[in-house]
């Protein structure tokens, strides 16, 4: 049985909500790695993209499942290249790569298989490439507040579909990030006091390839003058 995902539905250019203190923390850390080559996942309508060419990265690829995204993303910023592709879909048909980096903003929140995600950064890094997600923070502090307000039929809305359905403290970021072989290298969190934090920025390291016992042993080629 096939499941009809609605799309997210972007009808125009530009920030579709108040991004700024997740987009430039995730930009400095780019730049931080010297990346040349940058994987959007999860695009949306290309405005990170657009941040990161005019910032100076080289190659910025963006990818999402959403066909309006995509295709706002494709007449509205220049010089980044966009495919309409998903996480379950197969990363290697993307262009560009393999990536120095892959980010993804607010995105691993929506998704019923989290884990897809990482499996899709994967394939697409290089590697010991890094793979930086945001996403809403939730910690004990936070959910007890939202409960005592009575804020959870807003904050997890039922009604909205495609939206928040996987709410992530530290712990758990990390949990899903190393089961699919990722390496925990930093965690920043941002906007707002101490543990009502609005987002995490997770930064996870790709594994680095090892040679196979065969591939060990086998002969260096000579070369004769």
């Amino acid at each position: 049985m096939s499941i009809d995902i609605p799309d997210y539905g972007y009808g125009t250019a530009g920030a579709c909500w108040d991004d700024e203190y997740i987009a430039a923390p995730i930009l400095e850390l780019v730049h931080s790695l010297g990346a040349s080559r940058v994987l959007d996942i999860g695009c949306g309508n290309g405005e990170f993209c657009r941040r990161l060419v005019a910032s100076g990265v080289g190659t910025v690829v963006g990818c999402d499942y959403s066909a309006s995204g995509t295709a706002v993303a494709q007449a509205s910023v220049a010089g980044a290249t966009f495919m309409q592709l998903g996480v379950d879909d197969d990363a290697r048909v993307l262009p560009g790569g393999p990536f120095d980096v892959a980010v993804s903003l607010e995105v691993i929140e929506h998704l019923y298989d989290p884990g897809a995600l990482m499996r899709f950064a994967k394939v697409a890094l290089k590697p010991g490439g890094y793979l930086i997600v945001s996403t809403p923070y939730h910690g004990y502090l936070k959910n007890l507040a939202i409960s005592l307000s009575n804020g959870w039929d807003g904050h997890w809305d039922p009604l909205w579909n495609g939206g928040h359905i996987k709410f992530w403290s530290k712990q758990t970021l990390r949990r899903v990030a190393e089961q699919d072989g990722f390496a925990w290298e930093a965690c920043i969190a941002v906007c707002g006091m101490p543990w009502m934090w609005k987002s995490l920025i997770g930064m996870f390291q790709s594994p680095i390839y090892e040679p196979s016992a065969a591939e060990r042993h086998s002969p260096r080629p000579t070369h004769q003058s």
